[in-house]
């Protein structure tokens, strides 16, 4: 459910930032209820740390896994390149 709640914030941060995305807005995205959000998380920005909590980890993961320095990296920028849209609503709030 955590997951589904962050690709529905990824979903409307598409559509406006983060500081206009209401709690309504993300349940609705994800066709769930208030309650469930609420426990998951406190707030949309508990939300987006967690998310991006789990981001990291997963970047970090993918370092060093019988690769090479470059393909590491270049690896690294795809992954962030996907997460365009979060990393840049998500850092501008």
């Amino acid at each position: 459910m955590k997951y589904r709640l962050a690709d529905a914030m990824k979903n409307c941060m598409k559509k406006m930032p983060v500081e206009k995305i209401t709690v309504k807005e993300i349940v609705t995205e994800c066709g769930t209820t208030r309650q469930t959000f609420y426990r998951n998380f406190l707030d949309k920005y508990d939300l987006i740390n967690w998310y991006f909590d789990k981001l990291v980890l997963q970047s970090f993961e993918q370092i060093g896994m019988g690769h090479t320095v470059g393909e590491s990296l270049t690896q690294k920028f795809a992954f962030i390149r996907a997460e365009k849209v979060f990393f840049t609503e998500a850092f501008r709030s």
